[in-house]
């Protein structure tokens, strides 16, 4: 049973407008192509789907650590890509905060020139994250010595790579990665099936989700200093907004208390005196100034 009545609340309806887009939709769309209207309240649901996920990665989704992992394996194939492979990307950049593994926007114009560091920032902010993670499923079904081999060619440019995947070995979670790779494939492609004529609307849907996570993504750590390793930023939102996306964005807050569920953040963040660094629209805004040199980013905070 899941653990808190406010997340049911929140639970239940996403998981009603993902059976719509993904089972309802598409029997209907023949009829009468008005049923594509559907697709936009699932859409904007995006964020929350996320924010749902990122609970069960922390094990604060449901009360026990079973009914946890079901109910995440189970969003995370709707959403497009393996739990493991989710869990393990979040909490290496809890680990790695604002280092140089984890520091999206950062570039060092040495090593890179700076033409090159806008292309692979711009694809990373407006999509290209989320490819990454679907583009990952099929890699998992590689032999674990391919896997590393693959891990390591891909290390050269996005050195997190090698990390992410020795956590999910270290962790035995490959298996289970494996599976939700081919589940997910499996029903992604039987729902693009079921939609015929209509699959671009489905891709419509997917590629939305995909700008949602890539753009929130860094958000809340777009600009602040390699020197500030456990903070992010807390951003204001209205407050539909807020619970859409299940307080994520009080996300200073979640990384000094990763423990807590969505709903205890407001508490602590009156609690610690905590203050909103920032509106979500202008950070949002901010990100799309581009890569930042390396070197500006590890000057202390104020210079």
């Amino acid at each position: 049973m899941l653990a808190r009545h406010r997340t049911v609340v929140v639970l239940t309806p996403v998981v009603g407008l993902l059976a719509l887009a993904m089972v309802v939709v598409p029997i209907l769309l023949p009829r009468d192509t008005v049923w594509a209207l559907v697709l936009v309240p699932v859409a904007i649901a995006n964020p929350t789907l996320w924010a749902l996920i990122h609970e069960a990665i922390h094990g604060v989704l449901a009360d026990n650590r079973r009914s946890n992992l079901v109910a995440a394996r189970l969003l995370s194939i709707a959403h497009g890509a393996p739990f493991a492979l989710l869990r393990a990307g979040h909490l290496l950049h809890h680990r790695y905060n604002r280092t140089e593994l984890d520091a999206a926007e950062a570039y060092d114009p040495a090593l890179v020139r700076p033409w090159s560091a806008r292309v692979a920032y711009y694809w990373r902010l407006c999509g290209g994250l989320y490819v990454a993670e679907v583009l990952a499923a099929p890699a998992l079904l590689l032999p674990a010595r391919r896997l590393r081999a693959l891990a390591a060619q891909l290390g050269r440019s996005q050195p997190i790579v090698p990390h992410l995947i020795e956590t999910i070995l270290r962790t035995r979670t490959l298996g289970a990665a494996r599976v939700d790779a081919l589940a997910v494939f499996g029903v992604h492609g039987a729902v693009l099936w079921a939609y015929g004529d209509h699959a671009w609307m489905y891709v419509a849907l997917l590629a939305s989700r995909a700008l949602s996570v890539s753009v929130l993504d860094n958000v809340y750590h777009y600009g602040t200093p390699l020197t500030a390793r456990a903070f992010a930023l807390n951003l204001h939102a209205p407050r539909l907004v807020q619970a859409m996306m299940l307080n994520f964005t009080l996300h200073g807050v979640h990384h000094r208390h990763p423990e807590l569920p969505w709903h205890r953040l407001p508490e602590h963040f009156a609690g610690d005196g905590d203050r909103h660094h920032a509106t979500l629209g202008a950070l949002l805004a901010r990100q799309f100034r581009g890569p930042i040199d390396i070197a500006r980013l590890r000057e202390p905070a104020g210079n």
